[in-house]
């Protein structure tokens, strides 16, 4: 479970006043690893995925956590900025019904004055 990764790129995200994500556009790349990922590795590959350049990364890197909530599907983000994120993260997804390890990665604004600041791995 843990050596398959989703990355949602391109596209919006959609949030809802009660926190709830939607996907607009976004394209779906599947990630299998020989082990568990670290974080320096999905970061890695993120910046791959949305050609940017890895010593000058601008990007956001959100966990997905889905669960089902009275017949309806629950969509939350979770912002991971370190390894430290990223093994709460996967703990958090063993404990789920359905565990799937979606990471959503955007290009972050420079000129938006609230982007947050840029991760490094």
């Amino acid at each position: 479970m843990d050596t398959l990764v989703t990355l949602y790129h391109g596209g919006s995200v959609g949030i809802d006043a009660y926190g709830n994500v939607t996907f607009d556009g976004m394209k779906i790349v599947t990630m299998l690893f020989d082990e568990r990922p670290s974080f320096d590795k999905i970061f890695a590959r993120a910046c791959e995925e949305i050609s940017c350049n890895i010593n000058d990364p601008r990007i956001s890197i959100q966990g997905l956590l889905s669960h089902i909530t009275y017949g309806t599907v629950v969509r939350r983000l979770i912002s991971i900025t370190s390894e430290d994120d990223w093994v709460r993260y996967v703990r958090i997804v063993k404990t789920m019904l359905l565990p799937c390890l979606d990471v959503v990665v955007q290009p972050l604004s420079v000129t938006h004055r609230d982007a947050p600041v840029g991760l490094t791995p």
